[in-house]
């Protein structure tokens, strides 16, 4: 909707999938706490949010995705992966200065809420950075010392609260020549600067690097990353359920707000797009993960041990191989198809599966 000093964005939209019916997706069952299946069809109510936008200035309400980092999409603080959250949000723009803040509700119940702000500079040569820093809270309502996004959380935090989950994350993309983009992000959820006995320190790091070329006059778009998250982190005392999750904080239902690789593991990555059409893009992509024991998120006690290695105890390995094909079909809908096999070994020996999937996003 276009206004004299800019412009009110309005958008809802539904999530319908047809999956066979298994465990908790069975007859009436809900595959998550916002998800209902009904004989294989799932729904979910997945975005609706209206916002107020002008020059440098960006307000915005409602359910929407949330990711802070380098990679679209993708970021070990803030990940779209995590789902659709219920916040508010506000952007100001300053020169190459841009403040981001949130404020969102994970779950009303308990409650369980999210605050973050983040700095973003755009430098010369087309440099980003990014600071960002995020704290979950439970057991009360809005607090007003994390509502300001000008003001410390940690200070906060130190001052007023023992039992809240701070994490800072710095993120950079540097374009280092001609069609190659390098970028990272570190995440820090606790560093161990004085403890006396020893405590773990956590941290994750991600990097990645995109290169564009073109053979014989053909766009293909390459990517390769990787990405290590020490054991503990995400997780918290959580004698108040602070542990970084969605919903609940339910490890076994609730998803990561940051990374779904989770703690205690590492991941490389390698993928190759390229179009065949100004309207489709094919992509192929190849992952390798191994996880720990500690990747189940438990937190950490006094008991156990202070530096333990990654991945911990008996480790799983994991290697995805995916095809796929996006089509945009004009006016905000499109479709996608694809596939592609996972190979899991650990203890308990190997194990291949194959899957499929067909999508289609509709703009009424």
């Amino acid at each position: 909707l276009p206004t004299p000093g800019g412009a009110i964005p309005l958008e809802a939209a539904y999530r319908v999938s047809v999956s066979p019916e298994r465990d908790l997706s069975r007859r009436t069952g809900k595959p998550s706490p916002r998800e209902k299946s009904w004989r294989g069809v799932t729904s979910d109510y997945e975005r609706a949010y209206l916002a107020l936008a002008g020059p440098g200035w960006r307000v915005q309400g409602g359910r929407d995705y949330l990711w802070w980092g380098p990679g679209g999409g993708e970021g070990l603080i803030l990940s779209s992966r995590a789902g659709s959250l219920d916040h508010l949000a506000a952007d100001i723009s300053i020169g190459r200065l841009t403040l981001r803040a949130i404020h969102g509700v994970l779950d009303p119940r308990l409650p369980r809420r999210l605050a973050g702000h983040r700095l973003e500079l755009r430098l010369p040569r087309g440099i980003r950075a990014g600071l960002s820093e995020t704290v979950l809270y439970t057991g009360r309502g809005v607090d007003w010392a994390y509502l300001l996004p000008l003001s410390w959380f940690y200070a906060n935090q130190y001052n007023e609260s023992d039992d809240d989950n701070i994490l800072w994350s710095l993120d950079l993309s540097v374009p280092a020549v001609r069609g190659l983009i390098l970028s990272g992000e570190l995440l820090i959820d606790d560093y161990q600067y004085d403890s006396d006995p020893s405590a773990p320190d956590k941290v994750a790091l991600s990097v990645a690097a995109d290169l564009l070329v073109q053979p014989w006059g053909r766009e293909l778009m390459l990517r390769a990353g990787f990405t290590r998250i020490d054991m503990y982190t995400y997780t918290h005392k959580d004698s108040l359920r602070t542990a970084y999750l969605t919903g609940t904080g339910d490890p076994a239902v609730d998803a990561i707000i940051g990374d779904q690789l989770g703690p205690d593991a590492d991941r490389w990555t390698a993928s190759l797009r390229t179009p065949l059409h100004p309207r489709a893009v094919a992509s192929l992509e190849w992952t390798r993960a191994r996880r720990g024991e500690g990747n189940d998120m438990r937190p950490w006690d006094w008991t156990g041990d202070p530096d333990p290695s990654l991945p911990s105890g008996a480790e799983e390995r994991e290697t995805v191989v995916t095809v796929a094909l996006d089509i945009d079909l004009g006016g905000g809908s499109a479709a996608g198809a694809g596939g592609g096999w996972r190979l899991r070994s650990g203890d308990g020996g190997e194990r291949t599966d194959a899957f499929a999937w067909i999508s289609l996003l509709w703009d009424f």
